[in-house]
């Protein structure tokens, strides 16, 4: 009987099995980089007082974090932080007269936050008397909503609510 098996058909299909082999470990690898690329890329997003009277939103994350939503509730009430006049109803809301310059800035749906930066959410100027205490008083009477996404287009979630 004649061998079917001869050296050059023995090289030939240890080719392609070490071929296949090699392919099987690319897609992995390639597995493996990709999920390495978006957990070294996730973005952590906080709301904190800073010393110069703000309340700030912050990324301390690695990545891109692109706000989808913002809301907070202060004393049962709703704010939609997307909303340009939002700063009118939360003044109500909170019952204050202000005396100094208060500034409230608000986040349209896509506003990019990148890695180490912050944002003012209520800032005063330091001729208000008041804004130490409207900054307590919101601080303690509010609750945050924050849905965000990193670049990959993982959602992500901050709130106390």
């Amino acid at each position: 009987m004649i061998s079917v098996w001869t050296a050059e058909l023995i090289t030939s299909v240890c080719a392609v099995v070490v071929a296949i082999c090699a392919l099987l470990v690319s897609i992995w690898q390639g597995y493996l980089n990709r999920k390495h690329y978006r957990l070294s890329s996730m973005p952590f997003i906080s709301v904190c007082k800073a010393p110069n009277g703000e309340l700030k939103i912050e990324n301390s994350g690695t990545g891109l974090a692109i706000l989808k939503e913002f809301t907070f509730i202060i004393n049962e009430t709703e704010f939609d932080g997307t909303d340009p006049e939002y700063w009118k109803k939360l003044h109500s809301a909170l019952g204050t007269q202000l005396t100094g310059r208060v500034d409230a800035y608000y986040f349209s749906p896509g506003t990019r936050i990148e890695s180490g930066k912050s944002f003012p959410l209520i800032a005063w100027s330091a001729n208000s008397d008041d804004g130490s205490d409207l900054l307590n008083e919101f601080t303690k009477n509010s609750k945050f909503n924050i849905v965000y996404s990193s670049m990959y287009g993982e959602d992500f979630h901050y709130g106390n609510a």
